[in-house]
């Protein structure tokens, strides 16, 4: 699916360009490395080792390293990144702290897409801090030359000299993919990263969260929203619209009402004018993947809705089973629009 989308960015590159040479009577100057750490919701890239190099897409082919984070609980060795759920992804060489922080920005993106893209699940975090430094910890490792930064869940960027230490956190979950198609959907995915816009990063992000849900109802509900992130509702026919000025203007003579309940109803009287949220949905579907897909998508929406209103849905609805059938259309949904948007106008 969308293999026009994946293979038209295998020869994107990234605008980062190295600043000037130093010359050699001068010490080498410190370069910033960027330090991705993300979960995924499972084991899903088979390869037998603690850590994987590979070239990642930019304008000098910049060397990247993907870590286990995880540990054996007896001997405290990093596990196989097959048997992690915990990542790490550094990439290092870059001459300056804005160009490293760009490059960052938009590898975080591409790591969320890459979730999209394998049905996997990825958090790649919001920089939130999982392990503070004390200040005396800090002056121990500066005596030993060393850097002591703190753990973050998320991207950091730091020098690369003094060698860095951080302070590490723990966790543990069953792997079918090659380590390789991370590699290849990573840089894939890093041309895409610069386009995507707000309302389609905020899909991605609630599909990815989705499947960190504790339950198929919450991760159910969290797909729609994602969907509804896609979606714009459009106005209705002009006789409709006329019809709800109609009632606007009846209802602002009306004296029965307080002002602030005749400001809560015209407000909602004005939505009237467009499509509801769910039928917005249902044709962004239609124009997207076609009329079966939105047919099926109208059954979610109705599961959907008797979720979040009565807490169960219908007698004979399977929502366990029925949460993955919807998490691959949503993915399919996402990887599309986002192929739409990255195609050249014909």
């Amino acid at each position: 699916m969308c293999t026009k989308l994946w293979g038209s960015i295998l020869t994107a590159t990234s605008k980062w360009k190295r600043s000037s040479s130093m010359s050699s009577h001068k010490a080498p100057q410190s370069t910033f490395v960027v330090r991705l750490r993300f979960n995924t919701s499972g084991h899903f890239f088979n390869h037998d080792t603690d850590c994987l190099q590979f070239n990642i897409h930019t304008d000098d082919n910049k060397k990247a390293t993907l870590r286990s984070c995880d540990r054996n609980s007896q001997s405290g060795m990093r596990l196989p990144i097959s048997e992690a759920t915990q990542l790490i992804l550094t990439v290092g060489g870059f001459s300056s702290k804005s160009d490293a922080d760009q490059f960052a920005s938009r590898l975080k993106s591409a790591v969320d897409l890459v979730g999209v893209k394998l049905q996997a699940g990825i958090d790649t975090g919001s920089n939130k801090v999982l392990g503070s430094v004390g200040q005396s910890i800090r002056k121990q490792y500066e005596a030993q030359g060393q850097q002591a930064l703190s753990e973050i869940h998320g991207f950091q960027i730091y020098k690369e000299k003094p060698e860095p230490k951080f302070i590490s956190v723990r966790a543990t979950l069953s792997a079918s993919r090659p380590a390789q198609t991370f590699v290849d959907s990573v840089n894939n995915a890093m041309a895409v990263a610069t386009t995507i816009e707000p309302k389609e990063k905020l899909a991605v992000e609630i599909y990815n969260a989705a499947h960190f849900q504790s339950s198929p109802e919450s991760r159910f509900i969290s797909l729609i929203t994602a969907v509804e992130c896609l979606a714009k509702p459009e106005k209705l026919q002009s006789q409709i619209q006329e019809l709800v000025d109609e009632l606007v203007n009846h209802s602002k003579k009306s004296e029965k009402l307080s002002a602030e309940v005749t400001d809560s109803f015209l407000g909602r009287l004005r939505d009237l004018k467009k499509e509801s949220i769910g039928k917005a949905c249902e044709r962004t579907i239609r124009e997207t993947l076609g009329e079966q897909k939105a047919k099926t998508f109208k059954k979610y929406y109705a599961a959907r809705s008797k979720l979040v209103h009565t807490g169960s849905a219908e007698s004979g609805f399977n929502t366990i089973e029925e949460v993955e059938n919807l998490d691959k259309l949503v993915a399919d949904l996402i990887l599309t629009t986002l192929e739409t948007m990255t195609s050249p106008e014909e």
